[in-house]
């Protein structure tokens, strides 16, 4: 039995009408039990109506909410109480014309662009996927869409025969249509003035580093109408409908619209490549991460959350130097391209690599500890970036593929070895204090 309450357990002494709103919530979420006849500390103190309760529910749930949902009696200490099991609904629940949702320990009603997302979400939808009316391939941008053409034919993702064809078929090839409509994304990409449909459309570009050698913040911010530069590559994109911090490296010339955040380096140099590799594997880390839920704890198990700008200018990234941007890039690319492996070669991986790949990630992480607590990490006598670099791992990208995972395998047996001074050093890491208040170990 749950002795706390959760995304999946919700307790009530006694039952009302209000309680609807849980079982609505439930539906709308993971399913869970509402556990009628306990306080709020879990303890039993029953129902003296349990039994009229246990037929009238079932009922009122079916004629108010239109679901189904398990209604059972339990007898503990001589005291009655109720479980109300509900199940997750794919399709969309109200109460009262309200929709509602259980998100963590709490019950929260759904208003707003939220709602619109939440009704979208459970119809299959997508918000980009939207049909909208009264606009015709004919009304977009042809400069636009030969830009795009420029920069399919460059990057050899599409056929060189789809992007020959005539703009309303190249529209149609990309499934920017829904019968006679255009969707959203389709007006997004390739209109002049996308904020005549969609208020607010327009792309952010947010600048991260420096070579000052002090911690910078994401902005200043602007905003932009279609420019090329946004999207040259290099770019680190990352995800603004989450909880956690998830960013990732794009080598493309993809066109992103309002579902990430577009990062570009402010001043760039011939260390670039290795630079946006660095800012991606502290973007990514437990360090990140721990900052971001500390300073927006109200995020955290939110439904829709939505990592807005001004969340993401508080995170300092640290400085790095030449030589550890190198080191981080090495991990950087090897594991990138081990969870592409991951993806696209599952028949050629082993029951150690998700060991490996968990190893290299331990690796890096470790490093960005070293980059934001220096003064703990050396104290400690723990140098994780020399011990990196005399291990000189391979730069996976000159590797032969058919030579990829085998030179890997050999790296990491030798460093995951107990007596290896790098798995000591990553072992000794985590008795660090502040490695165990970021990690939450006790």
């Amino acid at each position: 039995m749950n002795r706390i309450e959760s995304q999946h357990t919700e307790w009530k002494e006694s039952w009302r009408d209000d309680l609807l709103r849980w079982v609505c919530g439930f539906a709308n979420a993971e399913g869970g039990r509402l556990e009628i006849g306990r306080n709020d500390k879990g303890e039993i103190v029953g129902l003296a109506n349990a039994s009229k309760l246990l037929e009238d529910l079932p009922n009122k749930i079916r004629d108010l909410l239109g679901i189904l949902v398990a209604v059972n009696l339990h007898h503990t200490d001589g005291k009655a109480w109720l479980v109300i099991e509900v199940d997750a609904y794919l399709n969309p629940i109200s109460y009262r014309g309200h929709y509602y949702i259980r998100s963590g320990s709490t019950l929260q009603e759904i208003k707003g662009a939220s709602l619109d997302r939440f009704l979208l979400h459970k119809q299959g939808r997508t918000w980009d996927g939207v049909p909208v009316p009264k606009v015709k391939a004919g009304d977009l941008s042809a400069q636009a869409i030969r830009k795009f053409r420029e920069m399919a034919a460059r990057s050899g993702r599409l056929d060189p025969a789809d992007l020959r064809v005539s703009d309303a078929a190249l529209i149609e090839k990309l499934k920017l249509t829904e019968g006679d409509y255009l969707k959203r994304a389709a007006l997004l990409l390739f209109h002049e003035d996308p904020e005549r449909f969609v208020t607010g459309a327009f792309v952010k570009i947010g600048y991260l580093l420096s070579d000052s050698g002090e911690r910078v913040s994401y902005g200043p911010w602007l905003a932009a109408p279609r420019s090329k530069e946004l999207f040259d590559h290099p770019k680190i994109l990352m995800r603004r409908t989450d909880d956690h911090l998830r960013s990732g490296l794009d080598d493309s010339d993809s066109v992103c619209v309002n579902s990430c955040h577009v990062i570009k380096l402010k001043h760039s140099s011939d260390d670039d490549t290795h630079k946006y590799r660095s800012a991606l594997a502290a973007l990514n880390s437990p360090v990140c991460q721990w900052m971001f839920e500390a300073d927006n704890p109200q995020m955290i198990g939110k439904t829709f959350a939505e990592i807005k700008v001004v969340y993401v200018e508080r995170l300092p990234l640290p400085y790095s130097s030449a030589k550890q941007n190198r080191v981080l890039a090495t991990l950087v690319d090897l594991v990138m391209n081990m969870k592409r492996w991951f993806i696209e070669l599952p028949s050629r991986l082993t029951t150690r690599d998700p060991l490996m790949l968990a190893y290299w990630e331990r690796v890096l992480n470790g490093l960005v500890y070293e980059l934001y607590f220096p003064e703990d990490v050396h104290g400690a006598d723990l140098h994780l970036f020399d011990l990196v670099e005399k291990a000189k791992l391979p730069d996976v990208n000159t590797l032969a593929e058919n030579n990829r995972l085998p030179r890997l395998r050999q790296n990491f047996e030798e460093l995951h070895d107990g007596a290896h001074p790098l798995r000591q050093a990553l072992d000794q890491l985590q008795t660090l204090e502040t490695v165990r208040i970021i990690e939450g170990k006790p």
